[in-house]
């Protein structure tokens, strides 16, 4: 078995998790301040396109007050990788932990996946900006 933990031991990137947590509570706490310094997007102010991650910061800041509906208006593609990734990587985890389970052997990283996600990237991108789908573009707020 590749990886970075022996059979049966937690993986070490299962570490991450707590410290996602405290930097969502730090995120929450020092948003406000921090908003100054944040960059723009330089696709939208040159060209007034949307990029595929415009918005991932205000979806960010209404995640962390558990405000989800805000934050798939948004970026809807971020939030939902977001909200199914959570789950895969959890899985992905126990599968390392406990490798006898076979219905672990599920939550694989299979190279297609990456195809997957480049491809939705792009086309949720493309989507945004295209007046039909409106509804994707982020809210823009002052």
């Amino acid at each position: 078995m590749k990886g970075n933990a022996p059979q049966g031991q937690w993986p070490r990137w299962v570490l991450l998790v707590p410290l996602v947590l405290v930097g969502m509570v730090l995120f929450r706490g020092f948003l406000p301040q921090a908003k100054a310094i944040l960059p723009v997007c330089y696709l939208y102010t040159s060209m007034g396109i949307y990029c595929p991650g415009c918005g991932g910061t205000r979806a960010a800041e209404a995640l962390v007050h558990f405000r989800v509906g805000e934050a798939m208006r948004q970026n809807a593609w971020a939030v939902s990788a977001l909200l199914l990734g959570i789950p895969f990587v959890g899985l992905a985890a126990l599968r390392v932990r406990f490798p006898r389970m076979s219905v672990f052997g599920l939550f694989r990283w299979r190279p297609w996946m990456v195809w997957f996600l480049v491809a939705t990237i792009g086309l949720f991108g493309i989507l945004r900006n295209v007046p039909a789908f409106d509804w994707l573009a982020p809210v823009i707020r002052p």
